[in-house]
């Protein structure tokens, strides 16, 4: 059994890496049990297949920017309560390629910019966000349990080695979440897609997911509704162009998501 320590930990949200700032992150995903306890009954009874939703939070280290306006934790989350369409990923432990990633569409519904601190202690900040709505798919976005296929500065065109996801089935989603956090280079372009193949060496390629091109900073969930027959490898794609060392920090999450 691989025990996982939290060290090494990161949070995406929208085009922000926000993990130097927090000291805790966690992510709930549940489904609620709807009673259906009737007269002759001695114990409550529930059934299952009730709503779904997902509930991220986190605290750490306050900053703000003098001006208002920036990209310090305080701003990015002040303009965003209550507006939904921002991307939240959070690894378990470790961010690499390869690690286990949670991403949803985030619905920001606390900011916490003054709990209260003592003083003379550094001063702290919360914040929560529930899985909002996601544009182009048949139910509300929940959260999607995925591979990190990407976490670094990319300046050439490539692809990630690939994993065994499954066979994409009816009733499901294969979900893309991707941070574009920063972006360097004269005219620079990046064109993603989503490959499946039944081999892992993806000598018959298909294309599942196409992002369209992006020359800045972005952040989405994009989806692939099943079925897909016999393709159970999955893996991300992506071609660079521009000059000066076109640059583009990326980290990506893909998985398969269950609608039912």
């Amino acid at each position: 059994m691989a025990i996982v320590t939290g060290i090494g930990r990161a949070v995406w949200y929208d085009v922000w890496d926000i993990s130097d700032h927090l000291t805790a992150a966690d992510m709930v995903l549940s489904q609620d049990a709807p009673e259906i306890t009737t007269l002759p009954d001695t114990f409550h009874v529930h059934v299952g297949g009730g709503l779904k939703t997902a509930v991220a939070s986190g605290q750490g280290y306050f900053e703000a920017a003098s001006s208002g306006g920036g990209e310090a934790i305080d701003d990015i989350f002040d303009v965003r309560l209550g507006v939904s369409g921002a991307v939240l990923s959070m690894t378990p432990g470790a961010s690499t390629v390869g690690s286990v990633c949670y991403s949803m569409d985030a619905l920001a519904t606390q900011h916490v910019p003054l709990p209260g601190d003592t003083v003379g202690e550094v001063q702290g900040f919360s914040f929560a966000c529930v899985s909002g709505n996601l544009a182009g798919t048949a139910h509300d976005a929940g959260a999607f349990r995925g591979i990190i296929q990407a976490n670094s500065a990319l300046t050439a065109s490539g692809n990630s080695t690939g994993n065994q996801l499954g066979i994409l089935a009816a009733g499901q989603e294969m979900r893309l979440a991707y941070h574009i956090q920063t972006v360097s280079g004269t005219n620079p372009t990046i064109d993603i897609t989503v490959e499946s193949d039944d081999s892992s060496g993806f000598s018959s390629a298909a294309t599942q997911i196409t992002v369209t091109q992006k020359t800045a900073r972005s952040a989405a969930i994009q989806v692939k509704a099943g079925a897909v027959a016999d393709d159970d490898w999955w893996r991300l794609k992506w071609v660079i162009g521009g000059t000066d060392t076109p640059t583009f920090l990326l980290s990506a999450n893909l998985g398969i998501i269950t609608l039912s």
